[in-house]
Parts: structure tokens; sequence; C-alpha cells
């Protein structure tokens, strides 16, 4: 019998990569809910994703200051923003963000 190889390594291991080799790599976020054991993940670049478009609102929101339309849309965008990013640190099945979260990196195919 074989031993099967792992399929991700953690975040000690990336670490000592190289930055060409990290590359290589894609993030996935393990939540487990403290509260009622329940497991998900989700993909970093998901975060990455909100964190950028609401950077990008807040810009337009400044290029935008006399306009009070925009600034308001800017902001409601982020406030919803903010919700989904919230949403995804807390437990989908009871909503505690009572929450660990360990990162696990796998080798992009």
């Amino acid at each position: 019998m074989t031993i099967k190889e792992k399929s991700w390594i953690e975040e000690a291991e990336f670490e000592k990569l190289s930055r060409s080799e990290k590359k290589e790599y894609i993030k996935e976020w393990g939540c487990i809910c403290n509260e009622c054991r329940n497991k998900w993940h989700y993909l970093d670049s998901i975060e990455k994703e909100i964190n950028f478009q609401t950077r990008n609102n807040s810009l337009l929101g400044l290029g935008m200051c006399c306009n009070p339309c925009v600034a308001l849309s800017t902001s409601n965008a982020n406030t919803q923003l903010s919700q989904q990013k919230a949403k995804l640190k807390s437990c989908p099945k009871c909503g505690s963000s009572n929450v660990t979260r360990n990162a696990k990196f796998f080798k992009k195919q």
C-alpha cells in the first residue's frame, strides 16, 4: 500500500518557498465554528476581491466628493461589501463569528 501524497501545504511550509514558487499555489481558508463545530471553506481570492472593490469604491467616492449621489452609492456599496466579508468569516449554519480559521495552500493545476 502506498501513502497518498498530501495535496496541500500549511502556512509555515508556504512561507519557506521562494517568491516564484509561491505563485504556483492558491490559498484556501478552512473555517471551524467554535459554537456548533460546522466546517466550511472559501478561497482567499474572494476576500481579496472584496477588499479590491472596497478600495476602488473609496477612490471613486473621493473623485466625486462634490456629487452626493455618487458618494452615497459608493458608501452603500462599501457597506454591502463589508457585510459580505463578515459573512465569509462567520458560520453559515449558526451565524456565530467565534470561528477558527486555518490557511491551506494548494498547488494550482
